[in-house]
């Protein structure tokens, strides 16, 4: 890797990082404890993490259902979807999350019948497709 090529990396990782403890710095628990990020995803046009206990957050665009909280509601602010997660992937306008013990939840946008549900319905709500 060349230097400059160096640089721009350090200097778009340093961007991300401010991104993603933006909200860290607003979002409380109940008990005031501040929230630890462990993962994040970017999708197209939302946005997702998990917490240190597996709490799994996404926030932004929610036209297609890819927040997976119920509604198609744009979320501005982080908003607590499923628990015991231990990994996530956000595409353009669909999202997945791996729990704990290996199942795999897809929701989101689903025209050509990427959440796996023998579909091509949009999905609001995280759905089990592998286990």
């Amino acid at each position: 890797m060349k230097k400059q090529e160096k640089i721009y990396f350090v200097v778009i990782v340093s961007i991300m990082i401010i991104i993603v403890q933006i909200p860290t710095f607003a979002f409380l628990k109940e008990n005031n404890d501040e929230i630890k990020w462990e993962l994040v995803s970017f999708g197209g046009t939302h946005s997702a993490a998990v917490t240190s206990n597996g709490e799994l957050y996404c926030w932004g665009d929610n036209t297609y259902g890819q927040l997976g909280d119920g509604t198609t509601v744009k979320r501005d602010r982080p908003v607590k979807i499923m628990e015991n997660i231990k990994s996530i992937s956000l595409g353009n306008n669909h999202s997945a999350a791996i729990t704990e013990n290996g199942d795999l939840y897809v929701w989101g946008w689903n025209n050509d019948g990427q959440v796996g549900n023998n579909s091509i319905e949009n999905v609001c709500t995280p759905i089990k497709v592998l286990t």
